[in-house]
């Protein structure tokens, strides 16, 4: 009986421990958001958090929607504006990539979701386009605001849903394409810990740190 138990709880341990970081393995465990969805000084914002004990990263995020285009195919996509440095720091994704990584930051290329790839019948080296939801008014009307980009690299995380629907680009670059007004802007810091039972108490210390200037969300 002894035996069975240490066994069944060995499981369901590995178990969480597995499902947690492929559902987390994108996602931070803690989220500093922006109100209406602009978050202004990030950097400044993050280098305060930085050094809080259990925090490992965290990433300046800028987070849109957008409809996405390939081979007689078209879905709608999330894309993640990001630099270089913080999607290495994604271990999940570092370790599933097709491509060259490094050259992220070096051109206007993007990374997506190897199951999207499939979907868009598009592979590394091919060109992807992005339609933003808001468009550009004019005289005649709203023209829809599309661009394309080359694909540098794809990832397979093994869950559908982030596999499926999620692109990475330059955070530079998704400034540029959502347009926000101000270039030093995000929608969000996404912040990982150490061990996700930390979030309750580095959240309040984060929230102590930030104060009225943005809202502190966790995974749960």
């Amino acid at each position: 009986g002894v035996a069975t138990l240490i066994i069944v709880m060995a499981v369901m341990n590995g178990f969480r421990a597995e499902l947690l970081g492929r559902i987390l393995g994108i996602n931070g465990h803690l989220g500093v958001y922006g109100y209406a969805n602009v978050l202004l000084d990030y950097d400044r914002l993050a280098d305060s958090i930085r050094d809080i004990p259990g925090i490992r990263h965290v990433t300046p995020t800028l987070e849109g929607q957008v409809m996405v285009t390939g081979r007689n195919h078209a879905q709608g996509a999330l894309v993640r504006g990001v630099r270089g440095p913080d999607l290495l720091s994604h271990e999940v994704i570092a370790k599933n990539f097709n491509g060259d990584i490094k050259a992220f930051d070096n051109n206007d290329g993007v990374v997506i979701g190897s199951r999207l790839s499939t979907k868009l019948g598009l592979g590394v080296g091919d060109t992807i386009t992005m339609i933003a939801p808001k468009g550009q008014v004019t005289a005649f009307g709203t023209v829809p605001r599309m661009r394309s980009y080359q694909i540098i690299g794809t990832f397979n995380v093994g869950m559908y849903e982030y596999d499926s629907s999620y692109i990475f680009m330059p955070l530079d670059e998704a400034q540029i394409f959502f347009q926000m007004k101000d270039r030093n802007a995000v929608t969000h810091l996404e912040v990982v810990l150490d061990n996700p039972d930390l979030v309750p108490k580095v959240r309040v210390q984060m929230a102590e740190r930030i104060g009225d200037a943005a809202s502190v969300y966790d995974w749960q």
